[in-house]
């Protein structure tokens, strides 16, 4: 059988580590020779860091824009050139807090109190670039933005043709070309008839898509897919549903 797993708010909650129940239940999933996919909200490059025993599975990234797979890394769809000149003026025009990644590279203005900096391109495997010189930007998260500012600014990028993310409680916009998705990515990989694990808005897709979905609560606020098996967000419980569904699915059956 085939896994898919986001990473915040589903395995790891604080940001930076996977605990050890779960990340043994995952290695006893491949060792069973499941198929296993992590699919996060985070770039490949800030991915890596939080699974260091799991770097060689298939990797989605950037909320599905990015891919790797067999060590190569894949961007499906850049942001449109317009778009991108869009972003730029209002993160000067309203002085954002962002993050723009590149494939690979990227360009940010954090303030030093938002928990993304914890994540952030945390082993230096990248390049810090100016916002004007970065190429080829594929994802842009603003940060720190008012309701009434998000409000208008996320109007006005759907008017662009993109795919707007809200994050709930956050403050936050998670942006990319129109058509990503992490289902989508999954489909370009030729990985079908999975499992899921998801949390937030940008899974609901990939859940939808799954042959068997599971809601992590790690954001109460937020319903469930329809469907979903609904998991509390401790490592525990995690870890004996990722062993219980394993042994459900005999790997030879897809």
């Amino acid at each position: 059988m085939n896994f898919v797993f986001d990473i915040d708010g589903t395995l790891s909650f604080d940001g930076r580590t996977i605990a050890l129940p779960i990340t043994q239940a995952l290695t006893y999933l491949i060792r069973a020779h499941h198929k296993v996919v992590f699919a996060s909200a985070r770039p490949i490059r800030d991915l890596l860091p939080i699974i260091p025993e799991f770097e060689h599975q298939p990797l989605i990234g950037g909320n599905g824009v990015m891919t790797r797979v067999s060590e190569k890394l894949s961007v499906l769809q850049p942001l449109p050139p317009a778009a991108v000149q869009q972003l730029k003026q209002l993160i000067e025009i309203h002085h954002l807090d962002y993050v723009m990644d590149g494939t690979w590279n990227y360009a940010s203005q954090v303030s030093t109190d938002n928990p993304i900096l914890r994540q952030l391109d945390p082993q230096r495997l990248a390049q810090r670039q100016p916002l004007a010189s970065l190429n080829d930007p594929v994802k842009v998260i603003l940060l720190n933005l008012a309701p009434v500012l998000r409000a208008r600014i996320k109007r006005l990028l759907i008017t662009l043709d993109l795919v707007v993310i809200e994050h709930s409680g956050e403050g936050s916009l998670d942006i990319t070309a129109q058509g990503i998705n992490k289902a989508h990515a999954l489909a370009d990989i030729g990985f079908e008839h999975y499992i899921a694990f998801g949390n937030d808005e940008n899974d609901r897709t990939m859940l939808g898509c799954a042959r068997q979905a599971v809601w992590v609560t790690s954001k109460p606020e937020l319903a469930p897919v329809p469907q979903a098996i609904i998991c509390p967000p401790d490592a525990e419980s995690i870890a004996a549903l990722i062993s219980n569904l394993s042994d459900r699915n005999d790997c030879r059956v897809e």
